[in-house]
């Protein structure tokens, strides 16, 4: 009878230390129940859903600044296979030079997961992104910033959106992944402003978008930093992204 007594409070013990963490714990960044209303200031974040250019159905998290004038708002497309966490230095360092930030998962990922998405379609996101933008920060300029596969999508949506006016793509993949339609493909295709930051094994994929790209275009290379989000690791890449924007849109 005793070892039963001794296993019962064991079992309840744990149960409760369960309890406890789950309290605290956030399985996903970007899960925070929060509604945006326009108008609304503060770090945020603040759960929103907008719809792309085609219908689907996508949610994410739009962050106001730090109560800084702000003049510019700013996309986070995340890697392939991964969520918008990668960003979280940047980000903050986004909004506490004065931008907003509207983070979401591309279709068929985390929050936006649906058996009927296309990726080739993800640059449709953007459209839709910019469209919500357009009403939750009017008269804002617009940039985007894009890693490995989301860099792709950044690098399509933004020559697809004439109100995007500075784009940042961190070791762009393939061309052509994921099924991504051709600039050519695309009536009235235009992409201006653009910095490619890649490592030194990257470079002949972010050549090939680099000289896609129009007038004010800059090439940066960082050996030995690895792909995508982690050239975010380097002491100067999120400032070398922080002055092309300030530059591009304010």
């Amino acid at each position: 009878m005793l070892k039963i007594h001794k296993v019962n409070r064991l079992i309840f013990g744990l149960l409760f230390i369960a309890a406890i963490a789950g309290c605290f714990y956030r399985p996903h960044e970007f899960l925070i129940q929060a509604n945006y209303q326009p108008g609304q200031s503060g770090l945020g974040p603040n759960r929103v859903e907008f719809p792309a250019s085609d219908g689907f159905k996508l949610t994410g998290q739009f962050y106001s600044n730090d109560g800084t004038a702000s003049s510019a708002a700013v996309i986070l497309i995340n890697h392939f296979g991964s969520n918008p966490a990668h960003y979280t230095s940047l980000r903050d360092k986004l909004l506490h030079s004065g931008y907003e930030v509207l983070a979401y998962d591309i279709r068929g990922h985390g929050d936006n997961q649906s058996v009927s998405a296309s990726s080739a379609d993800s640059y449709k996101d953007v459209l839709g992104a910019v469209e919500f933008l357009k009403k939750a920060a009017p008269g804002k300029k617009i940039g985007i910033i894009g890693a490995s596969a989301g860099a792709n999508i950044a690098f399509v949506g933004s020559g697809a959106s004439p109100e995007i006016l500075a784009t940042v793509l961190l070791s762009p993949a393939k061309f052509g992944f994921l099924g991504q339609p051709l600039p050519e493909n695309l009536p009235g295709f235009n992409i201006q402003n653009i910095l490619i930051l890649s490592d030194q094994q990257d470079f002949n994929k972010a050549e090939t978008f680099y000289l896609l790209a129009n007038n004010f275009k800059e090439q940066k290379i960082y050996p030995g930093f690895g792909h995508g989000g982690f050239l975010l690791n380097h002491p100067e890449v999120n400032e070398a992204i922080i002055a092309f924007l300030n530059k591009r849109l304010k």
